[in-house]
């Protein structure tokens, strides 16, 4: 980012790269709380509550796989967003 501004480049990266950052935050996030819901469904699973256990692991795969997703498009746009500041 410094180089663009210090080269007399568009601005624009920084504003193009504002959504894949939020992507990939909300992806960071859901793989914390999918960490955090692992060992909650193993508390569960040890605690005699099986089903309670297993409701936790089957949202903590929810929550792995929209964090993938949300990783992914992050990716995606991030790769739109240089590709459009550099053609």
């Amino acid at each position: 980012m410094g180089a663009t501004i210090s080269k007399g480049l568009s601005s624009s990266l920084g504003a193009n790269l504002t959504h894949p950052l939020l992507y990939f935050g909300i992806g960071v996030l859901a793989g914390a709380l999918a960490f955090g819901g692992r060992y909650c469904a193993q508390w569960f699973y040890s605690s005699t509550m099986m089903k309670t256990g297993h409701s936790f692991l089957v949202v903590t795969i929810i929550v792995v796989i929209t964090g993938y997703a949300f990783f992914g498009v992050g990716i995606c746009e991030a790769y739109t967003a240089f590709s459009k500041q550099f053609q």
